[in-house]
Protein backbone atom coordinates (compact mmCIF):
# COMPACT_ATOMS: atom_id res chain seq x y z
CA UNK A 1 0.00 0.00 0.00
CA UNK A 2 2.79 2.40 0.88
CA UNK A 3 4.59 1.71 -2.42
CA UNK A 4 1.46 2.66 -4.36
CA UNK A 5 1.09 5.84 -2.31
CA UNK A 6 4.75 6.76 -2.89
CA UNK A 7 4.22 6.27 -6.62
CA UNK A 8 0.93 8.18 -6.82
CA UNK A 9 1.98 11.34 -4.95
CA UNK A 10 4.58 12.48 -7.53
CA UNK A 11 2.23 11.57 -10.39
CA UNK A 12 -0.58 13.66 -8.89
CA UNK A 13 1.76 16.58 -8.20
CA UNK A 14 3.13 16.53 -11.74
CA UNK A 15 -0.31 16.29 -13.33
CA UNK A 16 -1.58 19.24 -11.31
CA UNK A 17 1.38 21.35 -12.44
CA UNK A 18 0.82 20.43 -16.07
CA UNK A 19 -2.88 21.30 -15.77
CA UNK A 20 -2.13 24.75 -14.34
CA UNK A 21 0.41 25.75 -16.95
CA UNK A 22 -1.33 24.68 -20.14
CA UNK A 23 -2.49 27.54 -22.34
CA UNK A 24 -5.08 26.79 -25.00
CA UNK A 25 -3.22 28.67 -27.75
CA UNK A 26 0.38 29.45 -28.57
CA UNK A 27 1.67 32.91 -29.40
CA UNK A 28 1.76 31.99 -33.10
CA UNK A 29 -1.88 30.83 -33.03
CA UNK A 30 -2.99 34.07 -31.42
CA UNK A 31 -1.05 36.25 -33.86
CA UNK A 32 -2.23 34.22 -36.88
CA UNK A 33 -5.81 35.02 -35.88
CA UNK A 34 -7.61 32.43 -38.00
CA UNK A 35 -10.60 32.37 -35.67
CA UNK A 36 -12.92 30.71 -38.18
CA UNK A 37 -10.58 27.72 -38.55
CA UNK A 38 -9.96 27.54 -34.80
CA UNK A 39 -13.70 27.62 -34.10
CA UNK A 40 -14.28 24.89 -36.67
CA UNK A 41 -11.56 22.77 -35.07
CA UNK A 42 -13.02 23.24 -31.58
CA UNK A 43 -16.53 22.49 -32.86
CA UNK A 44 -15.37 19.28 -34.52
CA UNK A 45 -13.82 18.28 -31.18
CA UNK A 46 -17.12 18.90 -29.36
CA UNK A 47 -15.76 21.74 -27.23
CA UNK A 48 -18.18 24.02 -25.40
CA UNK A 49 -18.55 27.73 -26.15
CA UNK A 50 -16.55 28.35 -22.97
CA UNK A 51 -13.43 27.30 -24.86
CA UNK A 52 -13.48 30.73 -26.52
CA UNK A 53 -13.01 32.37 -23.11
CA UNK A 54 -9.91 30.22 -22.55
CA UNK A 55 -8.57 31.34 -25.92
CA UNK A 56 -9.30 34.97 -24.98
CA UNK A 57 -7.29 34.62 -21.78
CA UNK A 58 -4.42 32.91 -23.60
CA UNK A 59 -4.28 35.60 -26.29
CA UNK A 60 -4.57 38.48 -23.81
CA UNK A 61 -1.03 37.61 -22.78
CA UNK A 62 0.07 38.62 -26.30
CA UNK A 63 -2.29 41.64 -26.54
CA UNK A 64 -4.46 39.92 -29.17
CA UNK A 65 -8.26 40.22 -29.12
CA UNK A 66 -9.95 37.15 -30.69
CA UNK A 67 -12.85 37.67 -33.10
CA UNK A 68 -15.81 36.06 -31.34
CA UNK A 69 -18.16 36.21 -34.36
CA UNK A 70 -15.68 34.39 -36.61
CA UNK A 71 -14.89 31.84 -33.90
CA UNK A 72 -18.56 31.07 -33.15
CA UNK A 73 -19.40 30.77 -36.87
CA UNK A 74 -16.58 28.26 -37.26
CA UNK A 75 -17.59 26.40 -34.10
CA UNK A 76 -21.15 26.01 -35.42
CA UNK A 77 -19.74 24.62 -38.67
CA UNK A 78 -17.58 22.16 -36.72
CA UNK A 79 -20.48 21.07 -34.52
CA UNK A 80 -22.42 19.97 -37.61
CA UNK A 81 -19.70 17.36 -38.18
CA UNK A 82 -19.25 16.50 -34.50
CA UNK A 83 -22.96 15.95 -33.81
CA UNK A 84 -23.34 13.08 -36.26
CA UNK A 85 -24.51 10.02 -34.30
CA UNK A 86 -21.62 7.86 -35.55
CA UNK A 87 -19.28 10.28 -33.82
CA UNK A 88 -21.04 9.72 -30.48
CA UNK A 89 -19.70 6.16 -30.41
CA UNK A 90 -16.25 7.05 -31.77
CA UNK A 91 -15.72 9.84 -29.25
CA UNK A 92 -16.98 7.67 -26.37
CA UNK A 93 -14.63 4.82 -27.31
CA UNK A 94 -11.80 7.38 -27.33
CA UNK A 95 -12.58 8.30 -23.72
CA UNK A 96 -14.35 11.59 -24.44
CA UNK A 97 -17.55 12.36 -22.56
CA UNK A 98 -20.22 14.36 -24.36
CA UNK A 99 -20.45 17.99 -23.20
CA UNK A 100 -24.03 18.77 -24.28
CA UNK A 101 -23.12 20.81 -27.36
CA UNK A 102 -25.40 19.24 -30.00
CA UNK A 103 -28.83 20.53 -31.13
CA UNK A 104 -31.92 19.34 -29.23
CA UNK A 105 -32.95 17.06 -32.10
CA UNK A 106 -29.95 14.77 -31.58
CA UNK A 107 -28.87 15.65 -28.04
CA UNK A 108 -30.55 12.76 -26.21
CA UNK A 109 -29.53 10.09 -28.73
CA UNK A 110 -25.99 11.45 -28.91
CA UNK A 111 -25.70 11.52 -25.12
CA UNK A 112 -26.95 7.92 -24.70
CA UNK A 113 -24.72 6.49 -27.43
CA UNK A 114 -21.69 8.42 -26.22
CA UNK A 115 -22.23 7.29 -22.63
CA UNK A 116 -22.61 3.62 -23.64
CA UNK A 117 -19.38 3.79 -25.67
CA UNK A 118 -17.60 5.73 -22.92
CA UNK A 119 -18.56 3.03 -20.40
CA UNK A 120 -17.01 0.40 -22.69
CA UNK A 121 -13.85 2.51 -22.83
CA UNK A 122 -13.80 2.95 -19.05
CA UNK A 123 -14.33 -0.77 -18.45
CA UNK A 124 -11.52 -1.65 -20.86
CA UNK A 125 -9.18 0.77 -19.07
CA UNK A 126 -10.17 -0.67 -15.69
CA UNK A 127 -9.63 -4.23 -16.89
CA UNK A 128 -6.23 -3.34 -18.38
CA UNK A 129 -5.18 -1.74 -15.10
CA UNK A 130 -6.29 -4.64 -12.94
CA UNK A 131 -4.84 -7.23 -15.34
CA UNK A 132 -1.44 -5.56 -15.03
CA UNK A 133 -1.80 -4.89 -11.29
CA UNK A 134 -2.98 -8.38 -10.30
CA UNK A 135 -0.72 -10.18 -12.79
CA UNK A 136 -3.34 -12.08 -14.78
CA UNK A 137 -6.23 -11.72 -12.33
CA UNK A 138 -8.84 -9.37 -13.70
CA UNK A 139 -11.11 -7.22 -11.63
CA UNK A 140 -14.79 -8.00 -11.41
CA UNK A 141 -17.04 -5.99 -9.12
CA UNK A 142 -15.61 -4.01 -6.24
CA UNK A 143 -13.00 -5.49 -3.88
CA UNK A 144 -15.19 -8.40 -2.91
CA UNK A 145 -18.33 -6.27 -2.68
CA UNK A 146 -19.81 -7.61 -5.90
CA UNK A 147 -23.57 -8.00 -6.06
CA UNK A 148 -23.70 -9.96 -9.33
CA UNK A 149 -23.77 -13.71 -9.88
CA UNK A 150 -20.04 -14.11 -9.18
CA UNK A 151 -19.62 -12.05 -6.03
CA UNK A 152 -21.59 -11.99 -2.82
CA UNK A 153 -21.96 -9.19 -0.32
CA UNK A 154 -18.63 -8.84 1.57
CA UNK A 155 -17.36 -12.11 0.11
CA UNK A 156 -13.55 -11.94 0.42
CA UNK A 157 -11.94 -11.54 -3.01
CA UNK A 158 -15.32 -12.23 -4.62
CA UNK A 159 -14.43 -9.64 -7.22
CA UNK A 160 -11.35 -11.38 -8.63
CA UNK A 161 -11.40 -13.83 -11.50
CA UNK A 162 -8.59 -15.51 -13.45
CA UNK A 163 -7.94 -14.08 -16.91
CA UNK A 164 -5.09 -16.39 -17.92
CA UNK A 165 -1.40 -15.71 -18.24
CA UNK A 166 1.17 -15.09 -15.54
CA UNK A 167 1.81 -11.38 -15.81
Amino acid sequence: MMNRLNFMLPVLALSSLIGCSSATLSREDCLRGDWLALGTQDGMAGKTAGEFNLHKVACAEYAVQPDDKQYMAGREKGLIEYCKLDNAVVSGLNGELYQGVCPKEVDESFRKQNLAAYNLYRNAMRDAYYNSYYGGWGYYGGFGLGFGRRGGFFRPFGGLRWRGGWG
